[in-house]
Parts: C-alpha cells; structure tokens; sequence
C-alpha cells in the first residue's frame, strides 16, 4: 500500500495492472476504482464479504474499508487511483450523493466498453503534452459518471425485483 501512497502524492492518479493473491483490510486518503479482468476470490467491502471474479468493479471512496483474497490463482487486476481534487465537485457530489462503495457486474459489451476506457486512460497516462493533465480528468471523470450510472441502474433493477 505503501507504495500508492508514495505515487499519488507525487501525482495526482495512479494506475497499475498486476495479480493479486491478497490483500490485506485497509483504507486511502484517494479513491480507487478497482476492475477484475480474471479469476476468482473474495472481496470484503466494509464488512461485507462477496465474490470477486471477471467482470467485478469496484469504485471505493476514501472512507470504504476493503480487501481481496484470490481463491486459487491470482486476480487479474487494473485499478486506477485518484484524489478528490481531480474531479469537479459537482463530479465528487454526485459520486456523495449515490453513496459509495459502487460494485458492479459487467459483462459483454458493457465489459468490453469499460476495458476500452481504462485502457484509454492507460493510454493517456504515457503521454508528455500539455494536454495530459486535462484529458486525464476528463477521462477519469467519464469512467466515474458511467460507474454511477451502472450503479444507479443496478440498484433500481434490484429493488423492482423485490416488489416482483
């Protein structure tokens, strides 16, 4: 963990793609949006345990106690991380607003499209212009309106099947 920290406050993201076999309960001053590309595990979200396989993003908060344990083969993660200071506040009241944590299910295209973004941002991060700085907001504030999107819609569908 240490070593995010150490990043982030010499940028304003970080990005990493890399297994992961376990890691252990902890928190960020930064909010990380975490995307399984492979494998299977289990992920405690404060206090809460679910499955964690391809297809799982998890958007956390500075507040949102987390952790992961792979079941046999590691994870196959990319995360990216941010500071509120990136996002527009009325970007961070909105992301307040629907309360995280956010953890979604994609799959098919909706996977495909959600790759696609990190790896856009990926993409960006490589890049020297004086552009650099403002496409990264941007993109990381598209990949956090489409996270909330998918997750308002997710809830909606879950609370019309309890009345169903």
């Amino acid at each position: 963990m240490a070593r995010y920290e150490n990043n982030l406050f010499n940028k304003d993201f970080f990005m990493d793609e890399k297994p992961v076999r376990r890691s252990r309960i902890h928190w960020h001053s930064y909010y990380e949006a975490e995307f399984c590309l492979g494998g299977m595990g289990t992920q405690r979200i404060n206090g809460v345990c679910d499955t964690i396989e391809k297809g799982v993003l998890t958007f956390l908060s500075p507040k949102d106690f987390h952790s992961i344990e792979a079941m046999e083969n590691p994870l196959h993660m990319i995360t990216f991380r941010f500071f509120t200071y990136v996002l527009s506040p009325e970007m961070i009241n909105l992301i307040n607003e629907h309360k995280p944590p956010f953890r979604l299910f994609l799959e098919g295209e909706d996977f495909d499209k959600m790759l696609s973004a990190y790896r856009a941002l990926e993409a960006e991060d490589k890049r020297t212009d004086t552009f650099r700085e403002r496409a990264l907001k941007y993109r990381i504030g598209l990949i956090c309106l489409d996270i909330i999107r998918h997750a308002v819609q997710s809830r909606t569908d879950k609370s019309e099947n309890e009345f169903a």
